[in-house]
Order: C-alpha cells, then sequence, then structure tokens
C-alpha cells in the first residue's frame, strides 16, 4: 500500500480458498489452515479455526503486539466481534438477510 499500511485478510474461511484471492490483490492472509496428507484434505483442521479469539491470537503470532499498531478491521459475523474489540477502527455490518425476511421474500 502507498501509505505504508499492512493489509491481511484474517478469516476463518480456509486458506488454500482464500489465497489465490489475496495474491491477485497483493495483501497478506491469515486463514483457518486445513490438514493435507499426502496431497489429500483429510478433513480435519492443521491448529484451530480463525474465528473469534483465534483471529486476533494468529494476528499477534504473526504482528506482536497489535497494541503497537493502528489496526483497522471489518467483520460481518459473530466470529469477528473480538478482532473489532481489538481494534481502533472498527467496522461491523451485517450482510446476511434475517429468516424473516428470507421467508417473506419466498413467498
Amino acid at each position: 500500500m502507498g501509505s505504508g499500511a499492512v493489509v491481511t485478510l484474517c478469516s476463518a474461511s480456509p486458506a488454500l480458498v482464500l489465497q489465490p484471492f489475496a495474491d491477485r490483490l497483493g495483501i497478506r492472509l491469515i486463514g483457518t489452515e486445513l490438514e493435507v496428507v499426502d496431497g489429500v484434505l483429510t478433513g480435519k483442521l492443521t491448529g484451530n479455526n480463525c474465528r473469534c479469539e483465534n483471529k486476533v491470537l494468529r494476528l499477534e503470532a504473526v504482528y506482536g503486539d497489535l497494541g503497537e499498531y493502528r489496526l483497522r478491521a471489518w467483520g460481518d459475523t459473530r466470529g469477528d466481534r473480538e478482532l473489532l474489540a481489538a481494534a481502533q477502527d472498527a467496522h461491523f455490518r451485517h450482510f446476511h438477510a434475517k429468516k424473516k425476511k428470507r421467508a417473506r421474500l419466498q413467498r
């Protein structure tokens, strides 16, 4: 980034799914790691799912004390709550339709 900002996509989604997106944007990625044995996905995770407090822990493992940074974060689920709490500039937006709304749309 021209501003000197380090942009990192931190997601509970599998890293192998998001890596092409992150590469295309030229940003760093921290995601949930899936176990691969002999080139085959096992259906297990390597480590913890990158959600809730694990998002903050994973960021700290890479960058150290997050208090040393001006942290801007965006989230849209319960799994982002701890990351948003750690950020000085937090943004939450719920993108998913509520069940009532969905039911009305299906009629």
